[in-house]
């Protein structure tokens, strides 16, 4: 186990986040640990919890994101070598453009926009975070792949979870 994810397991009963400030108001999010490591995420509103669950998914999964971002942008042979080729061929061809991306976006309900936004915001604290103490935080992926975490687009995000199996 990493020491970061130890120290949050370990080292308190629960994390207290305040959201991004692009919100209108600061809001708490709690993200507490249960006896597994499974996090459990606490807020007023629907956009503060996808805020703490994106902060919580990027603390436990970063590489594994990272790796799902380039498979989306069908770049995953940059970060895993030329037997990804095919694959990322597949990919282009069936990614959807951003324009495409951004007007189904723009059809969600408002609230929608709103989770999806916190999600992203979430993400992008714990990427900050992470490039803020790079010796102490960086997952080993990334040294392996020689590059660092970059924050997540609105866009990118789109794309992770609206590409096709």
């Amino acid at each position: 186990m990493r020491r970061s994810t130890a120290a949050l397991l370990h080292g308190s009963a629960a994390l207290l986040l305040a959201m991004a400030p692009t919100a209108q108001a600061q809001e708490k999010v709690i993200i507490s640990r249960d006896g597994f490591g499974v996090p459990h995420v606490e807020a007023e509103t629907s956009d503060a919890v996808m805020f703490g669950a994106g902060y919580a998914i990027a603390h436990d999964r970063l590489a594994a994101m990272e790796l799902a971002r380039h498979n989306t942008q069908g770049r995953r042979a940059e970060l895993v070598g030329a037997s990804a080729l095919d694959t990322d061929k597949v990919m282009r061809g069936r990614k959807l453009s951003d324009a495409v991306l951004m007007q189904r976006y723009n059809e969600l309900a408002p609230e929608h926009r709103k989770m999806i936004r916190a999600m992203v915001d979430g993400i992008n604290k714990r990427i900050d975070e992470v490039n803020a103490e790079p010796a102490k935080l960086t997952p080993l992926e990334f040294i392996r792949w020689g590059i660092k975490p970059t924050r997540w687009s609105l866009g990118e995000y789109l794309a992770l979870i609206t590409a096709a199996p």
